[in-house]
This record gives structure tokens, sequence and C-alpha cells, in this order.
């Protein structure tokens, strides 16, 4: 059940499980696998304040969540935004998943964010956010530029 801020000795196996998680999901249409990338931004959820970067490790890392805190385009606030989060297959959608989630909503309500946005890639997903208490905000829509 140990939820706990990541360290760079997570990197390698929070890299393997983006890959995965890539590979089984609609993402790999879009986002190619970039490990440099990666890992660029996860030491920096590590290592900077307005970064975090939560890890589930239960008999080893089976998740992560990655938050950052932003100047919003429109408003000027500072809010924050998922960057990313996933858990090995066997344990999505269970409890661990959304304790990783309830860490991250108490470190952005500790900066005193007034907001923050989170991804919805499905309807399981959508339904889960529900449940927890949010709202949908907006959809999200992709075209691939070499079709225009």
């Amino acid at each position: 059940r140990m939820i706990r801020d990541a360290t760079r000795e997570d990197l390698p196996r929070l890299a393997a499980m983006a890959e995965t998680f890539l590979l089984q999901t609609q993402y790999q249409r879009v986002f190619p696998y970039n490990p440099d990338s990666l890992m660029s931004v996860m030491s920096g959820l590590i290592e900077k304040e307005e970064g975090l970067l939560l890890v589930s490790d239960r008999d080893g890392v089976d998740g992560a969540i990655g938050m950052y805190l932003y100047q919003h385009p429109m408003s000027g606030e500072t809010v924050a935004g998922e960057a990313f989060w996933w858990m090995s297959p066997e344990r999505r959608g269970g409890p661990q998943a959304v304790r990783l989630l309830r860490r991250a909503e108490a470190w952005v309500k500790s900066h005193g964010v007034p907001w923050f946005h989170m991804v919805s890639p499905n309807d399981r997903v959508s339904k889960l956010y529900t449940r927890l208490g949010y709202q949908p905000l907006e959809m999200h829509f992709y075209r691939m530029a070499e079709s225009v």
C-alpha cells in the first residue's frame, strides 16, 4: 500500500512502464516512445518544486502519477496538470490507483492551487473521475498533420 515520492533509482522501471502503457493504449497512434524526453520530464518532476512524481510501491513499483504546476494561459492562475498516471495492467482501476491520485490531490491542495485537470483516455476512467467528484471540462481531439 505504500505511496512514496519517486527517486532517480525508480526512473528505469518507470520508463519501462511508460513504454508498456503506450504500447497497450490508443496513445501509441500519436505519441512515439521517447525515453530521453520521458527521463527528462520525470527527473524534472522529482527535482523541481513545481513538480510531483509519486510511485505505488507494493513489493516493487507498480504505478506512478506525475503532476506539474503551471500558469494557465487564459487566467494567469497557477493550476496543476497531470503529466501521466498509470498502473501496471493488473492494478488498473484498483484502490492503489486511487491512493496515488488522492496523494497527488493533497499535494495540489498544499500548494494552494485552485484547480487541476486530469486526462481521461476512455469511458472507464471518465466514470472513475465522476465517482471521485470530478467534473468534465472539455474533450480533446486529435488529427495527424499528414492527413490535412
